[in-house]
């Protein structure tokens, strides 16, 4: 079973090196990082998860925003602070700017994404560990494995009955 450790390890850092955002050189770090008003071609894993993520925006009525980083990075949301303090209104007003679902547009072909206005970072942690927990479980299957359990970052998914034949 090393040589599947092995795939599946393959398969997570391709996917890591898609949608990392610790990565300066992944490619939706390079999309962030893109000026606006220009298509980027992008790979069809990255469009799919995006497609995803704005019709989840679109659904939620923007309750759910993949467009987020920015106001995350200006509430210092990844960081952990003894001496925090919320932003002031004003430095929220202009951030907010850069935020809203609908500025990405989404194209099939050539597979690309744009951004309509300046500084829009796409976040698409909500979505990706359970999509490459997808990736994983159809790798497996395309190997004829039937039966397993796969966590990724405290997500789940299982796959036909434990080693006592027990459904999961």
């Amino acid at each position: 079973l090393e040589w599947l450790a092995e795939q599946i390890g393959d398969e997570l850092e391709r996917i890591e090196q898609i949608f990392s955002l610790y990565r300066a050189n992944s490619e939706l770090s390079r999309l962030n990082m893109a000026a606006s008003g220009k298509w980027v071609d992008v790979s069809s894993d990255l469009l799919v998860v995006t497609k995803q993520a704005v019709q989840l925006a679109e659904e939620t009525g923007g309750a759910f925003d993949p467009t987020i980083r920015p106001l995350m990075h200006l509430w210092k949301l990844q960081q952990v602070a003894v001496s925090w303090s919320p932003p002031k209104q004003e430095a929220i007003e202009k951030v907010r700017r850069r935020v809203g679902w609908r500025l990405i547009e989404v194209r099939d072909e050539p597979p690309s994404l744009r951004k309509l206005a300046e500084g829009v970072e796409l976040d698409l942690n909500a979505l990706v560990e359970g999509w490459a927990i997808d990736c994983v479980r159809k790798m497996l299957s395309q190997k004829q494995i039937e039966n397993g359990l796969i966590e990724l970052g405290g997500e789940f998914r299982s796959m036909g009955r434990r080693a006592d034949g027990q459904p999961w």
